[in-house]
């Protein structure tokens, strides 16, 4: 019997490595396009509700912090925003944080993206 026979070649592991190492390049380059998408779907869900004070570039939960924040804020807003991170339960104040990640133009190119002051 000839030792290369069960004995795997460099090459064909090299190959195996390259394969995988394309693969993860493109899962993540999928997980950041359906990112992507998702956020744009909740910016058009977001204009198309019939209520006023709806911006195109806004995300529902965003608004739902931003309106239940106000001064007398209306009662459904606190229950959409209630709602909402109970359906995002995996991150805690959702709302919130969606509302800071708009503040900061986080869904838009780093190119741009403005630094928010603390002030």
């Amino acid at each position: 019997m000839k030792a290369g026979l069960y004995a795997p070649s460099v090459s064909f592991c090299e190959k195996d490595i390259t394969t995988m190492k394309k693969f993860k390049r493109f899962l993540k380059y999928l997980q950041f396009w359906l990112l992507q998408v998702l956020i744009a779907l909740d910016q058009l869900i977001n204009a198309l509700l019939p209520i006023r004070d709806g911006w195109a570039d806004e995300t529902l939960s965003a608004r739902c912090w931003r309106k239940s924040q106000q001064e007398n804020p209306l009662i459904g807003w606190c229950i959409a925003r209630f709602v909402v991170d109970l359906v995002f339960f995996a991150e805690p104040k959702h709302c919130k944080i969606a509302y800071e990640r708009e503040q900061q133009r986080m869904h838009s190119p780093p190119a741009l993206r403005v630094a928010v002051s603390n002030e």
